[in-house]
This record gives C-alpha cells, sequence and structure tokens, in this order.
C-alpha cells in the first residue's frame, strides 16, 4: 500500500527519469545529425519523441522539448531527403538507375518538398534509359557480331592474293579475290 504522496514522488521521478532518457536520445541524434547520419538521428529522434509523448502533455518542459525533437525531425527529415537526392544523381552519373529511383522515392516519403527535383530527376533517369538502348541496339557490334572477324578475313584473303600475284600463281589470286568479292561485294580492291 502507497499513500498518495508516496505515488506523486514515484510518478515525478519516473517523468524526470523519461525526460532524461528522452533528452539522451536528443542528444545522441544530434551527434548523428552532425555526422550526417541522418537515418540514425531520425531513428534517435524518433525515440526521443516516442518517450515524450508518454510523459505529460501539460508540462512545460515536456511540450518544450517535444516541440524541439519535432522540429529536429522536420529538419533532419529534410536533410536526408536531400542526401539521398543527391545520392540517387550520383547513382544516375554512373548508370545505376534502380538504386536512383528507390533513392528518389525514399526522398520524397521524408520531405515533399524536395517532390520537383525528385521528378526532373526521374525524368532524366528516363531519358538516359533511351539513349543507353539506342545506343545498344545501334553498336555495331550488335547489329553485325562477325563484322571484325569478316574484315580479318578479308585482309588475309588480299594479303594472300598478293602474295599470288606476285609469285605468278594466278589461279589462286583469282581464288583469293573471289572470297574477297564474297565477303564484300564492294571491295574495289579485289
Amino acid at each position: 500500500d502507497k499513500k498518495p504522496g508516496q505515488i506523486d514522488v514515484e510518478q515525478i521521478i519516473l517523468r524526470r527519469r523519461q525526460t532524461l532518457l528522452a533528452q539522451q536520445w536528443m542528444a545522441e541524434g544530434l551527434v548523428k545529425y552532425k555526422e550526417l547520419k541522418f537515418k540514425d538521428a531520425i531513428d534517435k529522434y524518433t525515440q526521443a519523441e516516442t518517450i515524450l509523448k508518454q510523459i505529460s502533455k501539460s508540462s512545460m518542459t515536456v511540450t518544450g522539448d517535444l516541440d524541439e525533437v519535432r522540429r529536429r525531425l522536420a529538419d533532419t527529415y529534410h536533410q536526408y531527403a536531400k542526401a539521398l537526392i543527391e545520392k540517387a544523381r550520383t547513382d544516375i552519373d554512373i548508370s545505376h538507375f534502380e538504386k536512383a529511383k528507390n533513392n528518389i522515392s525514399k526522398a520524397i516519403e521524408y520531405d515533399q518538398t524536395l517532390k520537383p527535383a525528385a521528378i526532373r530527376l526521374q525524368k532524366r533517369i528516363e531519358q538516359l534509359r533511351i539513349v543507353i538502348e539506342i545506343q545498344e541496339r545501334t553498336d555495331e557490334r550488335v547489329i553485325d557480331p562477325d563484322y571484325q572477324e569478316r574484315i580479318k578475313e578479308i585482309l588475309i584473303k588480299k594479303a594472300e592474293a598478293r602474295v599470288f600475284m606476285d609469285h605468278n600463281v594466278w589461279k589462286r589470286a583469282r581464288d583469293a579475290y573471289e572470297d574477297v568479292l564474297l565477303k564484300d561485294p564492294a571491295d574495289e580492291d579485289a
């Protein structure tokens, strides 16, 4: 059995401990923020906010701390979203489009004010994808994969034909030039 005065004292002590714990989470969040570890900072600030919401809605100290942690959370969300947008730009530059799209989506979740920049990046990704597809589909190695081998064979046959002509072996020279013409009918040397 506890007396009413004891209950009040225990509640005050419990609230004070919870307030100190929330302030510790806030301090750790600030350290992570300064280290640019925004995701970790958000986790710490969220812990502090959860604790502060459970303590009291009327205490000036608690409501002041709650306002402060919410302000820090909003700022950290914004900074994290900006960092994600920058990471997406880097990902785009190295053609990691899926990673870029994921970072853009996360950035929008954390800060809607960055949506116009995110939309511009998404359009850029689509444009780059089209350019890359065109380059890949029009690459001569894709269109005519045997081209290099054919050129090599033509050069070898022309060299053989010249050697046979120099040695007056006309039939073999003619055969070599015919092989060249089969591979490249427009070859003027053959």
